[in-house]
């Protein structure tokens, strides 16, 4: 596994929680649902990202393929819940538990992940092809039995001497360093689609959001400071990397495995 991309995803730590301190710092002691939303995503991408690595690290690679599905989960659903007309209605119905499935959006839609996925893949092609390959490995697919035949290679005489093992070491490292660099873009992704609320909150939360959720008034900065800050001195402090996010993202990063 390249080493430096599996750094650039840890380099990654504290810019989660320097934006989550920059919003709190925006956003003062009001925090609507699309706000709680925003925080629970950086703080599952921060758990996603730090199980990666340590996948990475083992050559697990259908792992990573379905910890990269989690991570662009994040990027499809809240892109998709920021070009709705009501942000913070839906955020609020999915923290009561409700499938975004059942909520439909400002088309009048089911909030799907096939119909979300749509939403993003309009101006990012590459992403249905990553979601399917991800997809195959979180369901049981060909992909798994194909990851199976590949550790057991044909002799001469076309005989295989199967074995079952978790390390993909018989996978080219190109294979290892295509989805380490697709899982850090889609990171980045994150970070900018969270970035992206910033900018659309002032439009949705106003006088009438306060009248429709009148406890969302708390006086959370000091708790939220405390307990990211505390988090980012257990980690190690790293520089922070510069990346645009979703328009870098290579179409064939992640690929299928070879059926031979």
């Amino acid at each position: 596994m390249n080493g430096s991309l599996l750094q650039a995803i840890s380099d990654l730590t504290p810019e989660h929680g320097n934006l989550a301190k920059q919003l709190s710092a925006e956003w003062g002691e009001e925090i609507f649902p699309c706000d709680a939303l925003a925080f629970a995503i950086l703080n599952r991408s921060l758990d996603v990202s730090r199980g990666f690595v340590l996948a990475a690290n083992e050559l697990l690679y259908s792992s990573c393929a379905c910890l990269l599905r989690v991570q662009l989960d994040s990027v499809i659903r809240f892109h998709g819940l920021l070009r709705s007309n009501d942000p913070h209605g839906i955020a609020n119905q999915v923290l009561q538990g409700i499938p975004l499935r059942k909520i439909k959006g400002m088309d009048g839609k089911p909030m799907t992940d096939a119909h979300l996925l749509d939403l993003l893949a309009a101006s990012n092609p590459w992403v249905k092809e990553t979601y399917e390959i991800a997809c195959a490995h979180v369901h049981l697919s060909e992909q798994h039995f194909y990851a199976f035949l590949q550790r057991s290679p044909a002799d001469a005489s076309g005989i295989r001497n199967f074995m079952i093992s978790a390390s993909a070491s018989h996978l080219d490292e190109v294979h290892h360093r295509n989805i380490a660099n697709q899982f850090l873009q889609i990171t980045l992704a994150v970070l900018k689609v969270v970035r992206s609320w910033s900018k659309v909150r002032p439009y949705c939360t106003g006088e009438s959001a306060r009248q429709r959720f009148p406890s969302s008034r708390y006086k959370t900065r000091q708790r939220l400071m405390f307990i990211l800050s505390r988090q980012l001195v257990r980690l190690p402090q790293f520089l922070l990397l510069a990346g645009s996010g979703l328009e870098t993202i290579g179409r064939n990063c992640l690929a299928r495995s070879p059926r031979d």
